[in-house]
């Protein structure tokens, strides 16, 4: 058990605890699972089918004595009265004995449980009497019978079925006591299992604890010891194999390696006494020399700014011209982007202006075939003038046709009715070819008028646009004239942008040298300076070397009086 580490340990304790409750998951899943099987064989498969058996019962068997009390009470339907109560009482007799085959296949409920010392086969075959009991205590058909005695054994039949019922509900308390009893049992059971584990893990985690405490406790005895500065205390060896042991060896270890400090240390102090004078020494010498260094720096550093101040100047100047340059730069570019823009509008404005005049054309050949519609109009007016004269024309000759054939009709006397009659027809006919005539006429009027306002209003606009292809040609040349003149402007710009171009080049190669010169000016100062500020820390730092070889000597000495107190040799 010592060999092993103290994280194992621990877990032994635990894992037993682990177990403990895995099994008691399972043992309550399983006992939870049969509770639920239980109950529902209880509670539905028998308790509600025979409960749901003898409701209905009770149920045909109150039908029944309705049917009966009406049968008896009134003289109507008396065959449907028969027939209800028939039906229902056999009815009742089925859901009986079928509560009492489900109660078969459960002993303890079909003999076991008794109420009054009766169980439930008895008061079965009691109803079953009763029922028949009830069924001959008066004959319907024949009306013989005493209805007392028959009222009497429906009370007694009812009875036995409501013990019947009396009995399901012992039953079903029974068994509720009894999984009551068996979860009680269960409970106990695994409630002793836990003190049992308890008990064994308590036993376990003593003997643990005891046995770290034990090494824990050798371990501060022996720092105790340490603490003392006393080295000569031997630690046993073991060959225990837990944290326990890894700390011991780790405690010898380190004790052997402090008594080697101890002894480099005694041999070293006096080294370092020796080696502290000699550095004294030397710091006197190197602040006498970074003297002369620091005087130097200081006049290098002077030279250095004054050449860095021109320096600045000068690219100050380059700088301002270089932005004239950029600016002339930019310029010439807006200009060049304007040129260019200027050269899309222009050509987008020519082909807007070679699209007018090609509409333009379009419109003029248009109108040209509206003055030929037009005439072709006028034409076909002047014909339908012609034969509208034509059918008034008949139509006065149809009418005066029609007035003789009437006077000729009226001569006739009665012969002459029927020609009569057409005759009127004609003269109606004609008279509203006449009136259509005149409708035609007014609208041909009215069309050659109209005919004549668009024959002017076409010439107008046709001059119109006449007048607006001289405009567009005139347009156009204006445009023609823009994109030469746009022409020129871009070549000249293109000349300017290659001067630039040379002189952003001089200006490039003007500002490198100028840059450099201010490089190495800056880098100059800098250099200087920090030779100067060099000096400066190296004298302070000689300073502080001298201070911190006095703090090492003092140092020095306490380290041996500190030394001098650790016992190494007994």
């Amino acid at each position: 058990m010592k060999n092993l580490k103290i994280g194992f340990k621990i877990f032994l304790t635990i894992f037993p605890l682990e177990i403990l409750l895995i099994l008691s998951l399972v043992m309550l899943g399983i006992n939870v699972r049969n509770t639920v099987d239980d109950s529902r064989a209880v509670y539905y498969d028998t308790l509600y089918n025979v409960n749901h058996n003898l409701l209905s019962a009770d149920r045909e068997l109150y039908r029944a004595q309705l049917s009966f009390t009406r049968y008896i009470e009134t003289q109507d339907s008396e065959k449907e009265q028969m027939e209800e109560y028939k039906e229902s009482t056999e009815a009742c007799l089925d859901y009986a004995t079928k509560a009492s085959e489900i109660a078969t296949l459960d002993n303890s409920l079909f003999k076991e449980t008794t109420v009054d010392g009766v169980n439930f086969e008895e008061a079965f075959n009691i109803f079953s009497e009763n029922l028949i009991s009830y069924t001959g205590a008066y004959v319907l058909e024949f009306r013989i019978g005493d209805v007392n005695r028959q009222k009497q054994s429906f009370e007694t039949a009812r009875s036995s079925l409501a013990r019947l019922q009396a009995i399901t509900e012992s039953w079903a308390l029974k068994q509720g006591d009894a999984m009551t009893a068996r979860t009680d049992a269960q409970i106990k059971g695994i409630s002793l299992i836990y003190l049992a584990v308890i008990a064994v893990i308590t036993i376990v985690v003593f003997f643990v604890a005891h046995s770290i405490g034990k090494g824990i406790r050798k371990t501060k005895e022996r720092l105790d010891i340490l603490a003392t500065n006393d080295l000569t205390t031997a630690v046993p060896d073991t060959k225990a194999k837990d944290e326990v042991g890894q700390m011991t060896r780790s405690f010898k270890t380190m004790q052997d390696n402090l008594k080697n400090v101890i002894g480099v240390l005694y041999a070293q102090s006096d080294e370092l006494a020796g080696s502290c004078e000699s550095m004294s020494n030397a710091t006197r010498e190197a602040a006498s020399s970074m003297e002369a260094i620091n005087t130097a720096a200081e006049e290098l550093a002077e030279t250095a700014s004054q050449t860095a101040s021109d320096v600045e100047e000068i690219a100050s100047d380059m700088t301002r011209l270089s932005d004239v340059m950029n600016r002339s730069v930019e310029s010439t570019d807006s200009i060049t982007k304007a040129g260019e823009k200027i050269n899309k509008a222009t050509g987008e404005g020519m082909e807007k202006v070679a699209g007018l005049i090609e509409i333009n054309k379009q419109c003029i050949d248009a109108f040209g075939s509206v003055f030929d519609g037009i005439a072709s109009i006028e034409e076909s007016s002047s014909r339908i003038s012609e034969v509208s004269g034509l059918i008034s024309a008949i139509a006065g000759q149809t009418n005066l046709l029609s007035l003789n054939a009437s006077i000729e009709a009226a001569r006739a006397g009665e012969y002459g009715r029927g020609f009569n009659v057409v005759a009127e027809e004609i003269r109606k006919l004609s008279v509203q070819s006449a009136d259509n005539v005149n409708t035609i006429n007014a609208l041909l009027e009215e069309l050659e008028t109209n005919t004549a306002k668009a024959t002017a209003s076409s010439r107008r606009v046709k001059e119109f646009v006449e007048r607006q292809n001289i405009s567009v040609e005139e347009t156009k040349g204006s445009f023609e004239g823009i994109v030469n003149s746009i022409d020129d402007v871009n070549s000249a710009v293109d000349g300017l942008k290659e001067v630039n171009s040379e002189l952003a080049k001089g200006f490039e190669n003007i500002n490198g040298l100028v840059a450099g010169l201010s490089a190495v000016s800056q880098e100059n100062a800098a250099t200087a300076e920090e030779l100067s500020a060099t000096a400066d820390q190296v004298s302070e730092n000689v300073a502080a070397l001298n201070e911190t070889e006095k703090q090492i000597d003092t140092a020095s000495e306490k380290l041996a009086e500190i030394v001098k107190n650790f016992k190494v040799e007994d």
